[in-house]
């Protein structure tokens, strides 16, 4: 998807969250410096013609050789947000391992494959427990709900909305975008990453969720640190997971990574053989 396609500047990569989509980047590229391309990955599957894929590597592939396609040579500035931020570490994988340059690897508060950190036995009790008794009645009827909930969503890693508001939603989707949600659902909870060689930079927002009773948010760097073996740069941003792709995140969002692509790329500029990564 051409989000921005004029401009001579190094192309920045988008890759889509768990809904397929990326028409929320439109409101990042507004407030981006111009000159520089922007290009959205979106789902096969959402025109309802193609087979999704459910496998984060399966998708990687397919990504990468779209974005070859488009830009023959490095560097690459790959991004997304939350489950996107899976997709643009494979294809970062896929892109080194080919030994193209990666200068940017962005993480748009996207959580590790075992963040956040799911407490066990007598601890996570009384987590739910605790939770459960200082909400307020609405609450505790959106949890029950939740509990009770036959929604696909159920168990995966997005709980922070309401069991029966996630039905709504999805309900009303059409099909194709039904499937590719549960495709992408299932290559989410199936992801195992192996360590990845270059530096990763996490736009980090500072609220954590307050209603995943039995998960802790202990980590700044979002769990990612484990798979990152040239480091995890953290660049906090005000807000929470759900609202860091709208204002007035994104402002500050949009401010940080034109900061940081124009750190990563005059690296390279300075010294063509240069990975490390820059906070």
């Amino acid at each position: 998807m051409e989000v921005r396609p004029e401009g001579d500047g190094v192309p920045l990569w988008v890759l889509h969250p768990i809904g397929g989509t990326v028409l929320f980047v439109r409101q990042l590229v507004r407030l981006l410096s111009p000159g520089r391309p922007v290009f959205g990955l979106q789902a096969q599957g959402l025109d309802g013609k193609v087979v999704p894929k459910s496998t984060v590597p399966e998708l990687a592939e397919i990504y990468a050789k779209a974005i070859l396609e488009r830009q023959a040579e490095g560097p690459f500035l790959l991004s997304g947000p939350s489950f996107g931020g899976y997709l643009a570490v494979e294809v970062s994988r896929i892109l080194t391992l080919a030994g193209h340059d990666v200068a940017l690897t962005g993480l748009f508060d996207a959580y590790g494959p075992k963040y956040p950190r799911k407490l066990v036995g007598i601890r996570a009790f009384w987590s739910k427990l605790t939770t459960f008794l200082c909400a307020s009645w609405a609450q505790k009827k959106t949890y029950l709900l939740r509990v009770l909930s036959c929604s696909p969503w159920r168990g995966g890693p997005w709980r922070y909305e309401p069991a029966a508001q996630l039905d709504s939603f999805f309900t009303r989707m059409s099909a194709p975008i039904q499937r590719v949600i549960l495709a992408n659902i299932k290559a989410a909870k199936a992801y195992r990453p192996e360590p990845y060689a270059g530096h990763l930079h996490l736009f980090h927002a500072t609220n954590t969720p307050k209603d995943w009773p039995g998960y802790v948010f202990d980590a700044e760097d979002n769990g990612w640190g484990p798979y990152a073996l040239n480091g995890v740069s953290v660049i906090l941003i005000e807000g929470d997971h759900r609202t860091i792709m709208d204002e007035p995140s994104v402002i500050q969002l949009s401010a940080e990574l034109d900061r940081v692509i124009t750190k990563v790329l005059s690296v390279r500029h300075s010294h063509p053989a240069s990975t490390s990564g820059l906070s």
